[in-house]
């Protein structure tokens, strides 16, 4: 219904009214109006409708672990995968935990809730509470956590070849708003910060900081990928820009007694 600026696909079982699948933007379609057809392109939803929002607090154990208290939110072109994979109740907790082992192995997710995860009109939105029994690792006299908590990998996942002989596509274009607050054990205190990064290129942005007061260290990311397509022209280009990503997201922050 171009008039309304809504575009359905009534086989996308998980998918909202506001969610058009990434398949069906930026392709012909026949529209027929008052007994007329015409061919017109379905739009490309920007970075901004496909987002993830990412709360953790994590409190940060003198034994190497953390206990973590994780908000999420998701909206976009994630949230139909969201909605499917974690729609039974029962393998909710066992699904999560296998998810949040493959970015820290060992893992144990105490309790997950996923509110209306069913309801198709609303964002995803998950709390969770985490134990690891790793985060923290020795570096030098000093203890050393990764800014995020987690190794970032974009390069890996969206541009492990070097080179390219056909443009790259990525699907959708897509944001991640991001906020970690450790609190460190009693005694302990940052030696050193992350330093502040930003990035701006042709296919997005991406930027870093974060900030100590007292035993808490607090970090903030943001990255906003607006393109859904690379050319291939430009593919060394856009995988420069996911290296140098990579590389600032996994700064790491230095603390110890």
């Amino acid at each position: 219904m171009p008039k309304y600026d809504l575009w359905l696909d009534g086989t996308a079982e998980y998918a909202g009214t506001g969610e058009l699948p990434a398949p069906d933007q930026g392709v012909m379609v026949l529209l027929i109006e008052g007994g007329h057809g015409s061919l017109v392109r379905t739009p490309v939803f920007p970075a901004q409708k496909n987002r993830v929002e990412r709360r953790e607090q994590l409190r940060v154990e003198a034994g190497g672990g953390a206990r973590v208290s994780e908000r999420l939110a998701i909206s976009g072109q994630a949230a139909p995968d969201w909605r499917e994979h974690y729609q039974a109740t029962g393998e909710r907790r066992e699904r999560y935990e296998k998810a949040w082992n493959a970015r820290q192995p060992g893992a144990h997710v105490v309790s997950v809730e996923m509110p209306a995860v069913g309801d198709l009109e609303r964002q995803v939105e998950v709390r969770a509470q985490v134990e690891l029994p790793r985060l923290v690792h020795p570096a030098g006299g000093a203890w050393a956590f990764p800014a995020t908590g987690r190794e970032s990998e974009l390069a890996r996942a969206y541009a492990r070849l070097s080179t390219r002989k056909h443009d790259l596509q990525l699907g959708y274009p897509w944001e991640q708003d991001e906020r970690y607050e450790y609190e460190l054990p009693a005694g302990w205190k940052p030696q050193k910060l992350p330093e502040p990064r930003k990035l701006q290129t042709a296919f997005g942005w991406f930027e870093i900081q974060a900030e100590a007061d007292g035993a808490r260290v607090t970090v903030q990311a943001h990255l906003s990928v607006t393109k859904n397509r690379i050319q291939r022209v430009d593919y060394s280009a856009f995988r420069r820009f996911l290296l140098d990503v990579d590389a600032a997201a996994n700064q790491e922050v230095l603390v110890g007694p």
